[in-house]
């Protein structure tokens, strides 16, 4: 919990290929709100990152969370960016 109050900024990751990591990316989102509405002047940057986006251009059936899916999330809780990347 003091992790989290003493960052500036919050990176929140999940695999592109596994929804149940987006899943629980979510409740690693609700923790941190928990945790950092002790503070409710302090801002903080926050970014969300899908990974693994290089198998699912290999292979689109890879994919199990949309780009759709991420940006709605990303609106939801106000976060401020979302970016796909590769994890090689």
């Amino acid at each position: 919990s003091s992790s989290y109050r003493s960052a500036s900024a919050i990176v929140f990751m999940f695999d592109l290929t596994d929804g149940n990591s987006f899943k629980a990316m979510q409740n690693w989102f609700d923790e941190f709100q928990s945790y950092s509405s002790t503070n409710p002047r302090k801002r903080y940057v926050t970014m969300l990152i899908g990974a693994k986006s290089d198998l699912t251009q290999a292979k689109p059936t890879e994919r199990q969370v949309t780009k759709e899916e991420a940006m709605e999330f990303l609106h939801q809780k106000d976060i401020m960016a979302y970016h796909e990347i590769s994890s090689r």
